[in-house]
């Protein structure tokens, strides 16, 4: 059980880890894709001297803030008033089946046979030039 739960752990956290990695590496100048492979603080510098950077980061600031605290007062209020009620469980119910449905989808479009770890390693690793015909959605023969 244990290794499962850190195989999930890697195949969910890596993405995220990766993402991460490539943001920060971004931020102190590695582009390769502009030409820019050397690490520097050359990126923040230009930043900072960019024309109405006070300006967006002052609007970040309030929006990001403001909107975390607007949702804080309407989710307190609403929490209280579902608690006391009989029939929260049905409230409830699509609200916590958002997360895990959105975990599913994206699941599948990780391990489908068309999906991104396929392609990842397609085709020198598979030979598969077009994904292979497995039906996994509308299945003909499940609907009998």
């Amino acid at each position: 059980m244990r290794l499962a739960g850190a195989i999930m752990t890697l195949v969910i956290g890596a993405p995220v880890l990766l993402g991460a990695v490539l943001t920060l590496a971004t931020a102190f100048g590695w582009q390769p894709g502009l030409g820019r492979v050397a690490l520097g603080w050359n990126g923040f510098a230009e930043a900072l001297a960019a024309p109405g950077i006070l300006t967006a980061l002052r609007l970040t600031l309030v929006t990001g803030l403001g909107a975390t605290l607007l949702s804080l007062a309407a989710s307190i209020p609403l929490a209280r008033w579902l608690m006391t009620r009989q029939s929260a469980s049905r409230w409830l119910t699509p609200l916590l089946a958002v997360p895990h449905a959105a975990l599913a989808i994206g699941l599948a479009f990780l391990i489908a046979p068309s999906g991104w770890a396929a392609r990842l390693i397609s085709p020198w690793a598979t030979g598969w030039d077009l994904p292979p015909q497995i039906v996994t959605v509308g299945d003909p023969w499940g609907c009998r």
